[in-house]
């Protein structure tokens, strides 16, 4: 009877150390993070170097409108929106429009396919002969 009892508290404890470690592990999320810079008059797209896994994904980004004339920043602000192209494939993910105004921005383009992927940046409105939008971000698993 003794011995029957010390197995049971045994497994018992065995039981709730694994829920345990599985509760705690539960909450880690695959960390990624890749930085990106741009200075666009239309568009621009970067290396396929962006290796995501199958995960909910944001860019953190922020820009600013200049003048192609004097370099400096214009009070009439453009928009842009950052994009996800997969490698070899037809997939891609969009934020939406950005406004290029100087301030950071978080936008999520949900969870991504797995997979090797570049960063598109480009305009949605405005004249690029007159205006050019300059920022950086990063993407983040």
């Amino acid at each position: 009877m003794k011995m029957n009892i010390l197995r049971s508290k045994k497994i018992g404890f065995t039981v709730f150390l694994l829920v345990g470690l599985m509760v705690a592990t539960s909450g880690m999320a695959f960390a990624y993070s890749a930085s990106y810079s741009f200075e666009i008059g239309w568009q621009v797209t970067g290396e396929y170097d962006k290796e995501l896994g199958n995960y909910s994904t944001s860019t953190k980004v922020s820009a600013d409108t200049f003048s192609h004339y004097t370099g400096q920043v214009l009070s009439d602000k453009e928009h842009f929106a950052v994009k996800l192209d997969k490698n070899w494939s037809l997939t891609s993910y969009d934020t939406g429009d950005v406004k290029a105004d100087g301030r950071n921005y978080t936008k999520n383009f949900g969870t991504v396919d797995s997979g090797t992927y570049a960063v598109n940046v480009r305009k949605t409105t405005g004249n690029g002969n007159l205006q050019y939008v300059s920022g950086s971000g990063t993407i983040n698993q």
